[in-house]
Order: structure tokens, then sequence, then C-alpha cells
């Protein structure tokens, strides 16, 4: 109090530490100063505001290169306007239409301060080659702020990516037309949980152990060589599910909302130590979003008790069909069902003719349209958690159809063409999906490959988000023989194009084959990869590392196939499809040595921003594979196969809110691909690729905010 100006004076100084969008502390400093007017009779006239509201940002702003928003949104994402202040919500009604190929779509349209967030009855679509899609978002002039300024007009046209629909030639070295891959939605992500059918005869729920995925390498004793048997890969651990949290499932393609039904294709009940339900179906709010379901109980979940909830398939990995009533369907014509067996399943037993002293590994792989059996997730009730969960998920740069197949043209130039393969055609589209542009990767691999010198990543060219480089490490083939003395059925190769020229290793003995010189096509050594996963942000921070810790939970990543050229009995190179290569993140080992809890990552501040560091076990699987050397038959070592990965990348705010994190490899992984002759298990097959240092580029978004 100013007893001579008879005014009232309030200064206040304060320190706000707001935490923002959950991963991060920032830091302010507030000043409030209140003073009173001497003659409160004729106080100063308020300052009016007469600016209208402007558009500050939209989540489908047409930004350029690889932050272009509309490769960050999926099918059921709101479209989301943010303005510079806060809207009369009344003015807004009736002033905001989609419209899609010029025709307007019903939306649910509501105001959440200084948003406007539509929702489309239908969600947003892919635009297609055989069905294009454009839309426009128009809102109407009038919409005011809360003091009555009104915006002008707002127009804005945009397209989701486009979706291959079609193959229009190509003979494979069978003598088969190529065809148009089309698969069902596949489970990339589940929390609680991982996304696999899981093994009865190795499930110990009393110990919180789920069993390992079917399809994985199992238990298994060789009769006489105690060496020689396998080892169950990790079991899939029980989780404890916080009991303020949702169950949360993510898939590679849409479903059919209609097909998603609490109580008959989407289950949940509290269930004994045998797995038998207590009690009935647990009930809840049920959402579904084309490639997400999210459950929230209308009870917490019982801290300690075991639960269940099961995602239904047609119960049959060789059948296509799929009855909406009794199964998760996708949401296209003819409805295939949820293919839950990606994996297949795997046999171990001794080779019939003759006993190399080790394990022969056979797979019945799940059809290309096939479902599976009922994909049955166990978990328990947790404490409270006040963590930031975070379910992100990857847009595919390229394989946006999700058939795990690159559909592009085979455009190279120069390959030989060997004489007993002389019918085949490459493939053809009439439009093909993103690869690789010309621009020069800074850290391509100049290791020279044996024999002919040439480096394995010539003109090597950088990766685009959610791919993967890889390359052989022998694109020239050896001299090596199998156990009978011949020339290795599969002597090496080379990835993605064949070779432009054959070199006698003996040029006065024709039967002691050649060595080969590759053709240079650095844009076709990508795999792309569909995924998702669930991370919690925690408030433990690291004096040490000065950084805040990270949960992330384990979940999978489904790869394109990989076209691989391979050294046929060192006479000619023939190209083989690999078939849909998995990914799946390792569960982290506690203090027990047992492998059940999430991995750790850590996020920490640079000079260029806020940086994620994580090192992830995985496993490699690669189900198809066996049936994919062309003209030998063998057994492979690429299941449950062992990877790290050393990632790190930054984080980004997008204007919008959302989080980007995006992740780089910063290590060479090495993966030597042998194969067994199927009756002898002599070894008939060597291929050693390489995942190379930073030619794995991850990019993953959050969910819209509002």
């Amino acid at each position: 109090m100013d007893p001579e100006a008879g005014v009232l004076n309030l200064d206040a100084v304060s320190v706000v530490e707001p935490n923002i969008l959950g991963q991060e502390y920032g830091y302010g400093m507030l000043s409030f100063q209140l003073q009173s007017y001497k003659d409160q009779n004729n106080a100063p006239q308020v300052v009016g505001d007469d600016t209208p509201p402007a558009l500050q940002s939209w989540s489908l702003e047409d930004l350029v290169g690889e932050q272009a928003k509309t490769g960050l949104v999926k099918p059921g994402d709101p479209i989301i306007l943010n303005f510079d202040e806060p809207l009369n919500a009344a003015s807004v009604a009736g002033k905001v239409h989609l419209l899609e190929n010029g025709l307007e779509v019903d939306t649910a349209v509501n105001v959440s301060g200084s948003a406007i967030v539509v929702n489309p009855a239908s969600p947003l679509k892919f635009d297609h080659e055989l069905d294009p899609v454009d839309y426009e978002l128009v809102v109407d002039s009038g919409i005011t702020d809360i003091n009555g300024n009104e915006t002008a007009s707002i127009s804005k046209s945009f397209a989701l990516p486009l979706v291959v629909d079609q193959i229009i030639g190509g003979i494979d070295p069978s003598e088969n037309p190529e065809e148009m891959r089309i698969r069902p939605p596949v489970v990339t992500a589940t929390y609680p949980g991982f996304p696999c059918v899981t093994d009865p005869q190795t499930r110990d729920l009393a110990n919180d152990m789920a069993g390992i995925c079917l399809g994985s390498v199992y238990e298994w004793t060789h009769p006489d060589n105690p060496e020689g048997g396998t080892e169950d890969s990790d079991s899939v651990p029980v989780m404890a599910l916080p009991k303020n949290r949702p169950i949360i499932v993510n898939f590679s393609k849409n479903v059919d909302a209609d097909s998603v039904q609490l109580g008959s294709t989407f289950t949940i009940y509290e269930v004994d130590a045998n797995g038998n339900p207590i009690g009935g179906q647990i009930n809840g709010s049920l959402k579904v979003n084309p490639r997400q379901i999210t459950f929230y109980p209308d009870e917490e979940w019982q801290e300690g008790a075991l639960y269940a909830y099961t995602l239904h398939s047609n119960g049959d990995m060789h059948d296509s069909s799929c009855d909406p009533a009794t199964a998760i369907c996708s949401d296209e014509q003819p409805a295939l069902p949820l293919q839950t067996q990606i994996l297949g399943e795997l046999t171990i037993d001794l080779y019939p003719q003759k006993d190399p002293g080790f394990a022969r590994l056979s797979t019945d792989p799940v059809d290309e349209r096939g479902g599976g059996k009922n994909m049955v997730i166990y978990f328990r009730g947790g404490a409270e958690s006040n963590s930031v969960l975070q379910n992100l998920v990857n847009a595919p740069t390229s394989d946006t159809n999700a058939n795990f197949f690159h559909d592009t043209n085979h455009d190279v130039q120069g390959e030989i063409l060997f004489p007993s393969i002389s019918y085949t055609v490459p493939r053809e589209y009439a439009v093909e999906e993103k690869e690789p542009g010309e621009e020069p990767d800074p850290y391509a691999d100049q290791t020279e490959s044996p024999l002919n010198g040439v480096p394995i990543d010539l003109n090597g060219v950088k990766p685009i988000p959610n791919s993967a480089k890889v390359l052989s490490r022998n694109t020239a083939g050896s001299q090596e023989t199998d156990s009978d003395g011949f020339p290795l059925g599969v002597n090496y190769g080379n990835i993605g194009c064949g070779v432009r020229e054959a070199i006698p290793f003996d040029p006065d003995n024709p039967f002691a084959g050649n060595y080969f010189i590759p053709v240079n096509c650095p844009d076709k050594k990508f795999v792309y990869l569909t995924g998702a996963l669930n991370a919690e942000v925690t408030d433990e921070y690291s004096e040490q590392r000065d950084a805040i810790k990270v949960k992330i939970w384990p979940s999978q990543i489904v790869t394109t196939s990989l076209t691989t050229y391979t050294n046929l009995f060192s006479s000619q190179f023939v190209y083989s499809y690999s078939g849909p290569q998995l990914l799946r993140i390792r569960y982290a080992p506690g203090p027990d040595g047992k492998r059940d809890q999430p991995v750790t990552a850590w996020i920490r501040e640079t000079e260029e921003g806020p940086v994620l560091d994580a090192t992830v076990d995985l496993y490699l699987d690669v189900p198809y594979l066996e049936q994919r050397f062309f003209a030998v038959d063998n057994r492979h070592n690429l299941h449950s196969y062992p990877l790290t990965m050393d990632l790190s990348g930054p984080l980004e705010f997008l204007d919008d809110g959302r989080m980007v994190v995006t992740q780089f490899n910063y290590n060479n992984i090495d993966i030597d691909l042998r194969g067994y002759g199927d009756k002898e298990g002599g070894i008939n097959t060597k291929l050693d690729l390489r995942l190379p240092d930073r030619g794995t580029y991850i990019k993953y978004v959050t969910q819209p905010i509002k």
C-alpha cells in the first residue's frame, strides 16, 4: 500500500516447471503486478480486441520432404486445426466441411479451446492407384473468437499417401506369372503383452510366464549329441498393467470396425493359474479405429489379479476365410482374417537320411492370406503409474499397402540374363512405391567384397524413413564346396540386382566355376518396415547419464521381402524373395537373468535438442525362407536369430503437439545365413549379410493429442 499515492501496488515473482507432454520439464519465471487506480470512478478504458483468429497449424500441413505431415497420418486420425486464440464454439457449428472427391462427407466437429477437431464419420482413406481419393477441407468465414472477431474462409486440399493396387507384368524364375501380394492385418504391438500366439506347452502362469511364441525355436534334445540340441527362445512374461491404463492393440493395416466386438471377437476375462475364466466377460468401453483398438474397463484392474484378453481369428493359418461374427477381419473385399501366426509353426527333429549332429528346423509357414489361432495375451493388474504412456506407430514411407513386399519396377541396366532363366520378366507396375533417391550416404560401407574387390555399398544412398539397408558382404562367390565336394548350391550373392560379368576361376577348367562382378544398384538394397510400440516416459533421472529413463515395451517390426540374387553352384545368378522378415524386440533381463523387463532407453539433452538412446536385443525370423531358394532344397538358421542394435536419434515436437521419434542404428550388424540339405543336413548355402551402421532409419509418431 502506498499511502501517499493512495494506490495498492502488488508485485510477485514465481518459478514454473511445466511437464511438457510428459516428455521433459520446462523452466520459466512468471512476474505479476497488480496496481489499483486512485480515481476508481474514472479508470482507463479496456483495450479492445479487434484481431480475428489466425490458423497457426493443422495436422495435415503441406510441409516438404520427410516431415510432410500427410505421411504421418493413418486412417482413423482426426483432422486438427490450431488457431492462435480460443474460439467461440457456437460460431463453428455448420461451418466446417470435408469433401472426398468433391462430395461432402459426414463429420463430427468439436471445438477444444483454440482447436477445431474434425472426425470423419468414415475414416480418412489412403489414395489408391485404382481408386483415387482426394480431399478438401473447407472452413466457411464467420468463425469468431470470444470477442466476436470473424475469420476469413479457409480451404485446404490434401491426399494421404498412395497405395499400389496392381501388378501389370512379370514372370518369376519358377516360370509363374508374378502376382500382386495381398496380406491380412497383422498385430504389430500389444499393451500389455507381446503380439504373438504363445505355446501352451511352455506356459507357466503361476510364475508369470505366458510361454514362447509359437513358431520360434523351442527346447529339443538331440538323442546322441548333447550339444546338438536347441534351447527355448525367450518366454513372453506376464506383465503388470497399471490399474489406470487401458489395453491397446495396433494393426499393420485397416480392420473392419464392425468385426471387433466386445464379448465375441475381442474378449477379456479374469482367469486362474490354468488360464480358465473366472466369472463373466469384463465390461468396459471398446474404442475401435481402423488400425488400433483401445479398451478401458468399467472398473480398475485389481492388483495381482490375472487376466487374459483374446484377439479372435479364424483358427487356421492355411484358411483365408473370415466371418466377422467370430473373427477380426480386414476391411477389404473379400475380407481376410487377422493374421495371428506370421511366424508359422516350427518343427525340430533329426535329419532323416544322415545325422550331422545338430537339429533340423522346418517351418510350416502361414498362407499369405491365412489367419491363425486366437491370440491370447495374459497380464496382471498392477499399481497405478504416473509415467506418461506413449503409443507410437511408424507411418510406412514405402509399403503403404502393408503387403510386406516392395512394389516397384526392376529397372536395373546391364544385368546378365543367364540361359537357364532366360524366360524371366521383371515385375512391372504402372505406379510404384517409394524408394530412396540419389542422395549419397556419407556412411556408405566401403568394405571390399572378396575376390572382386567391389565395395559392398558402392555409391550407397541414404535410407528413407522406415527402411533398412541390407548388404551382401560377399558379392563374388567362392570356391567353397559342400560335404560331397561340389560347389555350394547357394554360393553367396548380391542384394537387389544381378551381375554384369562372370570371371572363370580357372580359364582352362570350365567346371571350376566363376566368380562375379555385381551390377551397381544402391537404391535396391533396402527393406521397408511396419511396426508400432509403447513407451513410458518415467520421472526417473540419472545424474550419471544426465538423462531421463524411458521404458520400451517389446513389440515386433515386419519388413518387406528381401530380393536376393543368389549365386547358384558358381555358375549363374537367380533372384528369389525371402518373404516377410520379423524383428522381434526381446525383453531385457531382470536381476535374476530372466528376460521379463522392458527395454531401458534414455532421453538426454544436446545442443541440437533432445535425443533418445537405446540398446535393443532382437530376434530375426524369416519363416518363408526355406521355400524360397530357387533349385535348392534346404533348411536354414534364421529362426530366433539373435541381434543387437544400438539406436539413437532426435525427438521432435510437431506444432500440432505430436512427437516424432527418429532412430538410426549405430553399429554394423552381421547376419550369417546358412542353409543345410533337407535330408542329410550338409551345408549347401552361405550368404553373409550386413545391416550397416546408420543404414536403418526408423521414424515413429505419437497419437494425435486431441
